[in-house]
C-alpha cells in the first residue's frame, strides 16, 4: 500500500481550512502570470471599456428619446386624423344632428389639425436627427468594442483547456489527469475493472476528462441523453344546430345554438437531458455492490418533525435487519446516524462494506451529508458495482468536466479576471466534493490497483467517448443549419486511426435526430345536439433521420507539448495552405481537430 496526501481524510475541514485558500492563491498566481506573459495594457483597456460604457449609455438615452419622439409623432398624427374627422362630421352633412348638438366641433377640428400638423414637422426632423445620432453611436460603440477585444486578445489567447486541471494538480497532487481520454485508458477500465462504457444511439458524450488517483483510473463525463416523453395536442370544432323551444308566453320558436367541442390526443415526443457522472475504479472490495441516493434526512433543522422522520427511517431499517426471511443478510452498524443518512440496505457483502466504511469513515460521511455550507450536503447518488464506483451529484449538473476557455474570455480585462477566479473556484469545489464521498474511504485512498497490460500500452487513439466529445464541439458547425432536423441531435462516431498510434485519424460523425411530419387525428366527440362529431386534432409525428460529417484529428507534434493559441494558428495556416479547411480549427486539450 502507498499512502497519498490526506486531502480527503477530513474533506470539510481540509477544504475550508487549507485547500480552498491554496487553490485561490494558485489561481491568482496563474492569472497574474498569464497577464504578465500577455503584455496587455490594463490602463489602456480600462480606458477603452469606460469609453465603451459611455457610448452604450449615450446610445441607450438616444434610443429612449427616439421612442419618445416616435410616440409623440404618432400622437400628433392621430390628432390630425381626429381633427379632420371632426371637420368632416361638422361640415360634410354626414351627421347633421351631431353637428347641431356640438356646434364647437368645427373649431376643435381646426385646432386639432393645425396643432397636430405643426407638431409633426419638428418631430419628423428630430426623429431623422436621432436616427443619424443612433447610427453614429452604434458605429462608434462597435468600433470601440472591437478595439477592446483586440486589446484583450493576447490574454484571451493564453486561456486554454489545460489550466483548470493543472491548478487542480498543484493543490491535489494525487490527481493525475490525462491529456485526453484515450483508447488505452478505456480498455484498462473495461478489462481490468469491468466498466461497461457502451452508449447506444440515444446517448452521446458531450465532455470527458479521465485520469488516475494513486494508480486508480477515474473518468468524468457529461452525457447527453434522448428519451421519449409525451405531449398533449388539442383540437377544437364549433358546431351549430337549431332547437324548437317554448318561450315564456308558451309560444314555440326556433333558436340556434352553438358549442365548441374539444378533443385531445397524447403523442410521443423526443426529450433531451444531460447528466454528469464520475466513474472511479478501485480493486477494494471487488465483490461488493450497493447503491444509495439522497434521503432527505440530512441537513435538516433540529425539530420534532425532523427527529420523527429520522426515527421512522431508523425503525424501518431495524425492522428490515431483524427480518430473518430476507436473503440480504443486512445487519445494522453501531452508527445509526450513518445507516439512516447513507441508507444502503441493498449491500451485497456486510463484511466488505464494513471494510470500506470504517468507524472514522462513517463519521466523516455523516458530517459530509449534514453539511450544506462548506460543501453541497446530501446531493449525490453513490453506486458501487464490483470494482466500479459511480457518483452522480446534483451540483455536477451545472459543472462541466472541462472548463471551457470561452466562458472566461471577454473584452474587459477586469471581467476576465473576475471570471477566471470565480469559475476556477467553482470548478475546484465541484470536482473536490464529487471525489469526497469516495476518497474519505481510507482503503480507496491507500490501495493502489494492480497495473494492467493496457496501462503500459500507449494507445493514444481517442476513446469513443472522447471522439463523441470532439464531435459535439462541431455540432453547430456541422449540423446547426441543417433543415432536416427539427430536434437536437445525438452524435455517434467511427474512427479510422493513422497507421502510427499517435492519436490522429479520420472521424466519421453521424447525427441522429428527428424530422417532423404534420398529422391529423379525428376524434369522435358527442355534441350537445346528441350527434357524434369528428374533431380534428393536429399533431407532429417525429421520424428519425441521419446526417454525416467528417472531422480530421491531428495529434500534437510532441506528446508532452501543450498546444496554445500560437500552435493552433500555425496549424490553421498549414491546413488552409493545403486546401483542407472548410470549417474551423479547434484545440481541445491536446488534440487538434478541423472539418474536412
Amino acid at each position: 500500500m502507498t499512502t497519498v496526501p490526506d486531502a480527503f481524510e477530513d474533506p470539510l475541514r481540509q477544504y475550508a481550512g487549507r485547500l480552498r485558500r491554496e487553490h485561490a492563491e494558485a489561481v491568482c498566481a496563474c492569472f497574474n502570470a498569464l497577464l504578465k506573459r500577455s503584455g496587455v495594457d490594463l490602463r489602456q483597456n480600462h480606458a477603452t471599456v469606460l469609453r465603451l460604457k459611455g457610448l452604450l449609455a449615450r446610445l441607450c438615452r438616444l434610443r429612449k428619446h427616439r421612442k419618445a419622439t416616435t410616440f409623440l409623432f404618432v400622437l400628433s398624427f392621430c390628432l390630425v386624423v381626429s381633427g379632420v374627422g371632426a371637420l368632416v362630421l361638422r361640415y360634410g352633412n354626414i351627421a347633421p344632428e351631431l353637428a347641431e348638438r356640438f356646434p364647437w366641433m368645427g373649431l376643435a377640428g381646426v385646432l386639432a389639425t393645425v396643432v397636430g400638423g405643426v407638431s409633426m414637422i419638428p418631430l419628423k426632423r428630430r426623429g431623422t436627427m436621432l436616427d443619424a445620432c443612433i447610427a453614429d453611436a452604434e458605429s462608434k460603440a462597435g468600433a470601440c468594442e472591437r478595439l477592446a477585444w483586440e486589446q484583450a486578445r493576447p490574454l484571451n489567447r493564453l486561456i486554454d483547456w489545460e489550466q483548470p486541471t493543472e491548478l487542480l494538480r498543484k493543490v491535489l497532487p494525487l490527481l493525475e489527469p490525462d491529456a485526453y481520454f484515450t483508447l488505452g485508458r478505456a480498455e484498462e477500465l473495461s478489462t481490468a475493472f469491468g466498466w461497461d462504457g457502451t452508449l447506444d444511439e440515444t446517448c452521446s458524450a458531450r465532455c470527458v476528462q479521465s485520469g488516475e488517483i494513486n494508480g486508480n483510473p477515474y473518468l468524468f463525463a457529461e452525457i447527453r441523453r434522448q428519451t421519449w416523453g409525451t405531449r398533449v395536442y388539442t383540437g377544437t370544432k364549433t358546431i351549430f344546430w337549431t332547437e324548437r323551444v317554448r318561450d315564456s308566453k308558451g309560444h314555440l320558436r326556433t333558436v340556434t345554438r352553438s358549442q365548441v367541442l374539444t378533443a385531445s390526443v397524447r403523442k410521443p415526443i423526443p426529450e433531451y437531458s444531460s447528466e454528469t457522472r464520475l466513474v472511479y475504479a478501485n480493486d477494494a472490495a471487488p465483490n461488493l455492490c450497493f447503491s444509495r441516493g439522497p434521503t432527505g434526512y440530512a441537513g435538516q433543522r433540529p425539530g420534532v418533525v425532523a427527529r420523527f422522520r429520522k426515527w421512522r427511517a431508523r425503525t424501518r431499517l431495524e425492522a428490515f435487519a431483524k427480518d430473518l426471511t430476507d436473503e440480504s443478510q443486512f445487519t445494522l452498524m453501531a452508527n445509526r446516524d450513518f445507516e439512516t443518512l447513507f441508507h444502503a440496505p441493498d449491500r451485497s457483502d456486510e463484511r466488505a462494506f464494513r471494510l470500506l466504511f470504517t468507524p472514522l469513515a462513517q463519521q466523516r460521511m455523516v458530517e459530509l451529508l449534514n453539511d450544506g455550507k462548506i460543501g453541497f450536503g446530501d446531493d449525490f447518488v453513490f453506486v458501487k458495482k464490483g470494482k466500479i464506483n459511480v457518483i452522480a451529484a446534483k451540483h455536477l449538473e451545472e459543472l462541466s468536466p472541462l472548463l471551457d476557455p470561452a466562458s472566461i474570455r471577454h473584452f474587459d480585462l477586469s471581467v476576465v479576471r473576475q471570471r477566471f477566479l470565480s469559475l476556477h473556484a467553482a470548478y475546484f469545489k465541484g470536482i473536490y466534493f464529487a471525489f469526497a464521498p469516495l476518497l474519505l474511504i481510507p482503503l480507496y485512498r491507500q490501495l493502489r490497483s494492480q497495473r494492467t497490460p493496457f496501462a503500459a500500452i500507449t494507445r493514444r487513439t481517442p476513446a469513443p467517448w472522447e471522439q463523441e466529445a470532439i464531435a459535439n464541439d462541431y455540432a453547430n458547425v456541422c449540423f446547426g443549419h441543417s433543415e432536416r432536423f427539427a430536434t437536437e441531435v445525438i452524435l455517434k462516431t467511427s474512427f479510422h486511426a493513422n497507421r502510427e498510434d499517435d492519436g490522429g485519424g479520420t472521424m466519421i460523425v453521424t447525427a441522429h435526430g428527428f424530422r417532423t411530419v404534420d398529422r391529423v387525428d379525428r376524434v369522435s366527440v358527442r355534441g350537445g345536439d346528441g350527434r357524434i362529431h369528428e374533431v380534428p386534432v393536429h399533431w407532429q409525428d417525429y421520424l428519425p433521420c441521419r446526417e454525416k460529417a467528417q472531422i480530421e484529428v491531428l495529434p500534437t507534434p510532441d506528446p508532452q507539448e501543450v498546444p496554445d493559441a500560437d500552435h493552433v494558428d500555425v496549424w490553421r495556416a498549414e491546413i488552409e495552405a493545403a486546401g483542407g479547411l472548410q470549417g474551423s480549427v479547434k484545440c481541445r486539450r491536446r488534440l487538434i481537430t478541423y472539418l474536412r
